[in-house]
């Protein structure tokens, strides 16, 4: 078992804080990745002490935390105050402890710390230029991966919608908001991935190796871990040049051709009513 300084990891977060430009940095988080702080002790103890170390250091920037949950999708309902963030420990305590505000967009919301006045009114697309993910290439917002890998970055959804790539389709979900006691409908629409085996499948390993070369993302010690950064309209251009000359830069090859496939059957660009509508 790995045990790591508070210290430590503060000065860790420092170093890339002091190197990241813009106020505005997306954190996703894997604290298991990073280790345990000082010794064995209470899950919330634990937890703070992480708070702690990263809010600290980042203490001048508006820290925006990803707390995404899935369940609108399945059952039509999004509760702004009350609905637990699904990706990360660390994210849902700070969601909960953190003085902040969380975003009202189903499925892809934010937890937003340092800036009460950051957009948060539902985005009809959580990808498009009026989302979060648009405010953040706005910003020349940095997007950091602390103890987290690099595979879990959902900003190659914003990419995606920008290039209006085929292989991806629109699909729209119906349902409720519920945000201080108010119901009120919502509707939002986004590019899902057809659900077949062997659709859109990532090359994260040639993806990330591109981008180092490119010195456009970039690693450093984290604890027993890493911190991974990328600027978020750095990295947008570079794959938005690389996806004009290959659409399916983003995909592994054997992705690729079965989206050939994909495309002989169901025609370019995919749509929802083609393929679901042939699925039911």
């Amino acid at each position: 078992m790995t045990f790591i300084s508070k210290n430590t990891l503060s000065d860790q977060y420092r170093k890339i804080q002091e190197n990241i430009a813009g106020d505005t940095v997306m954190v996703h988080t894997d604290i298991g990745k990073i280790g345990i702080i000082g010794q064995l002790n209470t899950n919330a103890k634990m937890l703070d002490d992480h708070m702690e170390a990263l809010c600290g250091a980042f203490s001048d920037s508006v820290l925006v935390f990803p707390t995404f949950n899935y369940d609108f999708t399945k059952n039509g309902l999004y509760n702004v105050d009350a609905d637990p963030c699904q990706v990360g420990m660390l994210n849902e305590h700070i969601r909960q402890t953190a003085a902040g505000i969380r975003t009202a967009t189903p499925v892809f919301n934010f937890f937003v710390l340092n800036d009460a006045a950051f957009p948060c009114a539902p985005a009809s697309n959580p990808f498009d230029a009026t989302s979060a993910f648009g405010e953040f290439v706005s910003r020349q917002a940095a997007i950091v991966f602390a103890g987290a890998e690099f595979s879990s970055n959902t900003f190659v959804h914003y990419v995606e919608e920008m290039a209006q790539v085929g292989y991806r389709y629109i699909k729209p979900f119906t349902g409720t908001l519920i945000q201080g006691g108010t119901a009120m409908p919502v509707q939002i629409e986004y590019r899902v991935r057809p659900l077949l085996p062997g659709a859109v499948v990532y090359d994260w390993e040639k993806l990330a190796h591109d981008l180092y070369r490119a010195d456009i993302l970039k690693k450093g010690p984290l604890g027993k871990g890493f911190i991974h950064t990328f600027q978020s309209g750095t990295l947008l251009a570079f794959w938005l040049d690389k996806l004009k000359k290959d659409e399916h830069y983003l995909l592994t090859n054997s992705s690729a051709h079965f989206t050939q496939q994909l495309y002989a059957d169901h025609g370019k660009p995919l749509q929802y009513e083609r393929i679901e509508g042939r699925q039911m």
